[in-house]
Order: structure tokens, then sequence, then C-alpha cells
């Protein structure tokens, strides 16, 4: 995404790309997530994705993992932790 639709400014916060979905719309979140792993699980493990590295050199499973993605928005997961956050700087 980075690059694409946007580019970071050089004092840009951790995580960024999650400020870019909806506020605490889990559901906006979870798309955005889906996308982008769909676009990362549909390459081959030799495809070059950046800097001359391979989607194997960059962690490719060629998986998508419901699992994983399910454990995110758990209570204590990643994702509820980032939309908490984003909820508690708004206030």
């Amino acid at each position: 995404m980075r690059k694409i639709g946007y580019e970071p400014p050089d004092d840009a916060l951790e995580f960024l790309e999650f400020y870019w979905a909806d506020r605490g719309d889990v559901a906006s979140y979870l798309a955005t997530i889906k996308t982008a792993s769909a676009a990362m699980t549909g390459l081959k493990a030799t495809d070059i994705v950046s800097g001359g590295k391979t989607a194997q050199a960059l962690g490719w499973t060629g998986a998508f993992s419901r699992a994983a993605l399910d454990e995110q928005v758990t209570p204590m997961g990643k994702l509820s932790y980032a939309i908490a956050h984003k909820k508690a700087l708004a206030r």
C-alpha cells in the first residue's frame, strides 16, 4: 500500500497503514488485511517483490491463514489493540 496510495512522511507513525482504515471499524481493517494478504499469497515463492528480494525471502507462505487473522481480533489481538488505541487517542 505504501507508495501506491500514499507516501509516508519522514516522521510517520509506526503502523501507519492502520490509520488509513476507518476509525474503529473492524470490518474495514479486516478487508484491508484480506486484500493485502490475497495479493501476497497469490505470488510464487520466486517472484521478485522489492529490492530484488523474492516473496520467499520476505516471509511468503503461499497460504492465507484464517486462524492467524482471527487471532488478530481477539480481545488481546493486535487489531483489537490498535482499534482501542485509536479510540483512546480520539478522546
